[in-house]
C-alpha cells in the first residue's frame, strides 16, 4: 500500500517529507547515494529548497552520475545485457581516475576491475576491448592502467615478466615504487615475498609510519562523515608489509616491524592481526 500510494517503482527510493507525520513530499531520490551525497541532499532540503530545486541540484552532482552508472552497469550485467554493461563500465573506466584521493579513485583501482573481469569471462567482446585498452596503455607508457588491465585479462604473468626486467633497470625503480599498491597482489599471489621486501617495502619502518599517519587521518571525521568509535584501520594496513618479511624469512626485520606497529597501536586488534599474519605466512613458506 505504501509503495503504491507513494508511486515507488524502484529500490532503493528515498522520500523526504516536510515534518514528522506530514504527507507533503519535499524531495525524492531514486538509486544508490554515497554517504556524502545523502548528507548534502538532506542539508539542501533543510535549507528550504523546493523538491524541484533538490532534483536539479542532485542531477548536477558528479557523484550522483557516477553512482548511477555503477548501479546501472551491475544491473545490466546481471540481466546478461553484456554489450550495454560494457558501455557503462567503459564510461566508468574513462571517467574515474586512479589519482583521485576519493572513494571513486578506489573504485577504479579495485571494484571496476573485478566486475570487468567477471564480464570478460562471459562476454568475449569485453575481453577484446580490454586487450585493446591494454595495448593503448602500454604504448602511452601508462604502467598503472597496464597492470590493472593485465589483472582484468587474467594475465598477471605479463606483469611479472615486466617486473623482472624492470627491477634490474635503475631507471625503472621509480615506476615500480609508484605502482607498488598495484604490484602487491601480483607478487603475493606468486609467493614473491623477497621481491616485495626489496622493491616495494625497502624501508619498512618508514612505510609503517606512512600507514599510521593515513590511519589517524581516516579516524578523524570530516564535516560530511561520521566515524565509529572503535574504528581502527591501522592493523589491516600493515599486514602486507609485515607478511612480506615473514614470507621472505627475514624474521629479525619482521620483529622490528611488529615492535613498531605495537608501539604505535598496542591494541588487541593489532596483536591478533600480527599473530595471524605471522602464522599464515610461515605456513605458506613451508616453515
Amino acid at each position: 500500500k505504501t509503495t503504491s500510494a507513494l508511486k515507488v517503482s524502484a529500490m532503493p527510493t528515498l522520500v523526504l517529507f516536510a515534518t514528522e507525520g506530514s504527507t507533503t513530499e519535499v524531495g525524492r531520490q531514486v538509486g544508490l547515494l554515497s554517504p556524502e551525497e545523502l548528507l548534502r541532499w538532506l542539508k539542501e532540503a533543510k535549507s528550504g529548497k523546493s523538491g524541484e530545486e533538490l532534483e536539479k541540484a542532485q542531477a548536477a552532482s558528479d557523484d550522483s552520475a557516477i553512482w548511477e552508472r555503477i548501479s546501472g552497469a551491475r544491473q545490466l550485467m546481471m540481466s546478461q545485457k553484456h554489450a550495454e554493461a560494457l558501455e557503462e563500465y567503459l564510461w566508468l573506466w574513462n571517467n574515474l581516475k586512479n589519482e583521485d584521493n576519493t572513494t571513486f579513485g578506489d573504485l577504479r583501482l579495485k571494484m571496476v576491475p573485478v566486475e570487468l573481469k567477471q564480464l570478460c569471462a562471459t562476454y568475449p567482446a569485453a575481453k577484446a576491448k580490454m586487450a585493446e585498452l591494454r595495448d593503448t596503455a602500454e604504448k602511452a607508457d601508462n604502467r598503472a592502467d597496464w597492470i590493472i588491465l593485465n589483472g582484468i585479462l587474467d594475465d598477471n604473468a605479463r606483469t611479472l615478466t615486466w617486473f623482472d626486467n624492470a627491477k634490474g633497470d635503475p631507471k625503472k625503480l621509480e615506476t615500480i615504487s609508484k605502482n607498488s599498491a598495484l604490484l602487491e597482489p601480483v607478487l603475493f599471489s606468486n609467493c614473491r615475498w623477497a621481491d616485495a621486501t626489496k622493491y616495494l617495502y625497502p624501508e619498512p619502518l618508514a612505510k609503517i609510519a606512512e600507514y599510521h599517519k593515513s590511519a589517524e587521518a581516516m579516524k578523524k571525521p570530516r564535516p560530511d562523515t561520521e566515524v565509529a568509535k572503535d574504528f581502527d584501520p591501522f592493523p589491516s594496513m600493515i599486514l602486507l608489509v609485515y607478511g612480506a618479511y615473514i614470507g621472505a624469512n627475514k624474521e629479525a626485520e619482521a620483529q622490528k616491524i611488529a615492535d613498531e606497529c605495537l608501539r604505535l597501536d598496542d591494541t588487541p586488534a593489532m596483536h591478533t592481526a600480527l599473530e595471524n599474519m605471522a602464522k599464515s605466512m610461515r605456513a605458506a613458506r613451508g616453515k
